[in-house]
């Protein structure tokens, strides 16, 4: 769906150029035609002065659309030290996962960076997206899902001794 402009340059201002095949193109003559093909297709431009000729192809890779899909997690609060996993369905490209703690996007990398599931481990509430590239076409963006990283602190212990035989009570306070 997208278009490009191919341009033949030469040293020799008497050349004319044609453009084949003509499918997908603007037009078959002059030194620049715009190219919008739907399927990947090699051009051949011919130059000729009317003494000497020149030719030359470039091809252009059409491939389908970038497409994030819909991502999926199977936990949106977690207790610190566990792992939540993301993962996308109706993807179309090569997907990299993407965290911001509040700092911007980084990539991330490790097992599962750059496939469709992908199982985090945060220490803190962490945003998770997925970019997805096909060929070279747009990157397109997932929808951000967010984990919050539940901590349990440790419980405030409270020491007693006794002297011999006896009961001792003990306590403990946290949440």
């Amino acid at each position: 769906g997208q278009s490009t402009t191919l341009t033949a340059v030469s040293n020799n201002s008497n050349y004319t150029y044609t453009w084949s095949p003509s499918t997908g193109l603007s037009g078959t003559t002059g030194s620049s035609v715009t190219a919008q093909p739907n399927t990947t297709v090699t051009y051949q431009v011919y130059a000729n002065d009317g003494t000497c000729g020149a030719l030359d192809t470039i091809t252009i890779s059409v491939g389908p659309p970038s497409v994030a899909g819909t991502i999926n997690i199977t936990a949106d609060t977690i207790c610190a030290n566990t792992t939540t996993t993301l993962s996308l369905t109706g993807t179309v490209g090569s997907v990299q996962w993407q965290s911001n703690t509040g700092s911007g996007w980084v990539n991330e990398t490790g097992p599962g960076s750059n496939s469709t599931t992908y199982v985090a481990s945060p220490l803190v509430f962490t945003q998770y997206r997925a970019v997805v590239t096909s060929g070279g076409c747009a990157p397109d963006t997932s929808l951000t899902v967010s984990v919050e990283v539940l901590t349990v602190p440790d419980p405030v212990t409270q020491d007693d001794a006794i002297c011999g035989p006896g009961v001792a009570n003990l306590g403990a306070t946290g949440t």
